[in-house]
């Protein structure tokens, strides 16, 4: 299965989210046609939807709200996946790593980890890459990131670095279901693909209500399958388990995951890689970064 993704990121009241949303190429096809049709050659852009400003000056409360209708049906039709992962970035800023061994792996990576943005998109295309790889072997995604982001740089060379045949770097493209990489600027992006800036919108404000102990907005609801947030020890969950997963992160958990990188890039051999990984499991057991864990090891 092929599919197309767009990546994007966003803050909202604090919250820094990262969502992508995929579509096999042929439903993609079907689906922008629809999106046009409905956004009349608009730039999609949910904050100034909901402000009525930019290309939505002007428009009245029906014609906003057909605009939100057609969204979550097209999505919820024609999308194959959808993830949004976010965390409140003033929490987990001094938790970033800073430093890495004079090695080629590690310095990628750490150019990649050491942004609120790079991190938060390393969790995000795992979370896809997990959905996509249900589907059978093979990398099948090919990402569009939307050109401009802080943090996108050191992103993009540590994802160019390891598309490069080596074993252990196959490993963490894998756990990406990772294709190809495309940096687009925003208006040249093609329209289905903005329904990701949809989704980071609508989940960090989604967070933001629920700690307020406000209801699900409905349009989410729809897209998610779901209008239960749950809570556990990794933080706010939403989705339909098959093909929406929309995470928070609460900042002990992320600032845990974040240490374990942090020691991993410092680590001198495989067998330090192995205990930062294990002071991580003790606290957070189950699946999730094993593929980290092989490549970083694999490195020395």
């Amino acid at each position: 299965m092929a599919l197309r993704a767009c990546v994007d990121a966003g803050t909202q009241e604090g919250v820094f989210t990262v969502a992508a949303v995929a579509f096999g190429y042929d439903r993609a096809v079907k689906a922008n046609r629809e999106w046009e049709r409905l956004l009349k050659s608009r730039t999609f852009h949910m904050t100034d939807l909901n402000a009525r400003r930019g290309d939505f000056e002007g428009l009245s409360n029906p014609e906003v709200d057909e605009i939100m209708v057609g969204v979550v049906r097209i999505l919820k039709e024609y999308a194959s996946f959808a993830v949004a992962i976010s965390c409140d970035a003033s929490l987990v800023a001094d938790a970033l790593p800073v430093v890495a061994q004079k090695h080629p792996d590690m310095e990628h990576l750490l150019a990649a980890m050491r942004s609120v943005y790079g991190s938060m998109c390393h969790f995000a295309m795992t979370a896809l890459g997990i959905s996509a790889n249900k589907g059978g072997p093979g990398r099948q995604i090919s990402y569009v990131f939307e050109r401009g982001d802080e943090g996108q740089r050191g992103l993009r060379s540590y994802l160019e670095f390891l598309d490069d045949g080596v074993q252990h770097h196959r490993l963490l493209l894998n756990s990406y279901s990772f294709r190809q990489l495309t940096i687009t600027p925003k208006d040249e992006i093609a329209g289905i693909f903005h329904s990701s800036d949809f989704l980071a919108w609508e989940w960090s404000r989604h967070v933001d209500r629920h700690r307020k102990g406000q209801a699900i907005r409905r349009s989410l609801a729809e897209v998610a399958g779901s209008s239960t947030t749950r809570e556990n020890e990794s933080g706010i969950y939403l989705g339909n388990g098959a093909k929406v997963y929309c995470r928070h992160f609460k900042s002990e958990r992320i600032r845990a995951l974040l240490g374990y990188f942090s020691e991993s890039l410092e680590a001198t051999s495989g067998d330090e890689v192995d205990a930062a990984f294990n002071r991580y499991r003790e606290d957070y057991p189950g699946p999730g970064i094993e593929a980290s864990l092989e490549a970083l090891k694999r490195g020395y």
